[in-house]
């Protein structure tokens, strides 16, 4: 019975063996300078072999792939999370666009009201000089009229 174990146990493993072979083939012929298209075709070719496309190298195989796996989803998910805040600066950025745009608005205005105001002030000076003069003839006046009246 072992004999009969030990021969399932060498079939098992000269077939592990050539899996593990074929695996590498497209490599191969790469590497000894077989057109790329050849060794492409080659490795699909490869792939769609059940045989081989279910086989497994053992446990560093498939350390290795759950940490490829496990590296792919801590991409994927770094990756969503950019595109999440990547749209969330966008509609900040929009937002800041806006209240710029109003805040552009507001400026010319105020600078319009500024003007305004300059110009009023300028006019009310003015007004001020020519009410001062106004009024220091009025006083001349009245003090000539006094004076007059007193000198009679």
């Amino acid at each position: 019975m072992s004999l009969m174990t030990d021969e399932k146990e060498s079939a098992q493993g000269l077939k592990d063996y050539v899996l593990r072979l074929v695996r590498y083939l497209p490599d191969l012929l790469e590497f000894i300078g077989t057109p790329k298209p050849i060794a492409r075709g080659v490795g699909h070719a490869v792939r769609f072999v059940p045989g081989i496309r279910n086989y497994t190298n053992g446990d560093s195989d498939d350390r290795a792939s759950s940490s490829i796996n496990g590296n792919f989803h801590s991409i994927l998910a770094t990756q969503q999370q950019l595109a999440s805040r990547c749209d969330l600066l966008e509609q900040e950025n929009t937002k800041v666009k806006f209240e710029l745009a109003a805040a552009t608005d507001q400026l010319q205005q105020l600078k319009a009201e500024t003007l305004a105001l300059r110009a009023g002030m300028q006019s009310m000076r003015t007004r001020n000089t020519y009410l001062g003069l106004g009024l220091l003839a009025v006083f001349l006046i009245a003090i000539s009229e006094l004076v007059l009246r007193l000198m009679k």
